[in-house]
């Protein structure tokens, strides 16, 4: 019994290997598909951050925008106080 059961092990694992490739091809092909056919992000519509622009305007926030969203909640029973200089 017990020489049967390893002979069927032995099977399925000849089996894996052999098929290892072939899924690894598989795998390499829908990749390539999906990277030349797929949607395009937002990211890669977007032009390229010029050098007179600041470090988060390459990040999408807008320069000059009045109350940028950061995600945030807004602070609540806050004070500040004024520094003297």
């Amino acid at each position: 019994m017990a020489v049967i059961v390893l002979a069927l092990l032995s099977v399925v694992f000849k089996a894996i290997i052999v098929l290892l490739p072939v899924a690894l091809v598989l795998l390499l092909a829908f990749w390539l598909y999906a990277k030349f056919t797929g949607k395009k992000t937002k990211r890669a519509e977007q032009p390229l951050a010029d050098a007179s622009s600041d470090f988060f305007d390459a990040f999408g926030q807008k320069a000059g925008r009045e109350n940028p969203r950061t995600g945030r909640k807004p602070a609540r029973d806050v004070t500040t106080k004024d520094v003297d200089e």
